[in-house]
């Protein structure tokens, strides 16, 4: 991930090495520094989307313990907090070459994590949203193994997210078998 290929096998593990702490310090940077911005950002993209077809959404048949829909900003907000958090505690005693596997899993699965919507709501196809899920909710379990293994607290903070993924994915596949 992020490397200049190189004839030299210990250059190339410092370079990949160095890319990916960039990559990541990006990350956090942009997360610390212009949290508002950055959580606003999202907040009102998915609020856009989410209003676009919100009759559409409405219109769908839901499994039987469908919560209302003004529990999931709040649920949404606690939940990124804690992923934040997780990941500055996982990084917190700096980056080596053992969490990169972890940090890959991580950024895997906070990218289905921001697809999900877009490919449920706006492309309003529920089956595609159900296996993007469902990935999600694999490679979660992956990331929170990995988290565990270098820093409990990163790995144990992740448990109400996935609680939170297992839900939405019943709440998905109820949506896709009675729709």
């Amino acid at each position: 991930m992020f490397c200049i290929v190189t004839s030299n096998l210990s250059l190339y593990k410092k370079n990949c090495i160095n890319y990916t702490v960039l990559f990541y310090f990006t990350i956090v940077f942009y997360t610390l520094y212009f949290p508002d911005l950055t959580i606003e950002f999202y907040v009102m993209h998915c609020y856009h989307n989410f209003m676009q077809n919100i009759n559409w959404y409405h219109s769908l048949n839901k499994p039987y313990l469908s919560p209302p829909d003004w529990i999931f900003a709040p649920v949404w907000t606690i939940l990124y907090i804690t992923i934040i958090i997780s990941f500055l505690l996982f990084i917190k005693d700096g980056l080596s070459s053992k969490k990169i596997i972890p940090l890959i899993l991580f950024v895997i699965q906070i990218i289905l994590n921001l697809i999900w919507t877009p490919v449920f709501f706006n492309l309003q196809n529920i089956k595609l949203g159900f296996v993007v899920l469902f990935l999600l909710w694999i490679f979660l379990i992956f990331t929170i193994k990995e988290f565990y293994k270098i820093s409990k607290p990163a790995g144990l903070i992740l448990i109400p997210y996935l609680i939170w993924t297992t839900f939405a994915l019943y709440l998905n596949l109820g949506i896709l078998v009675l729709n």
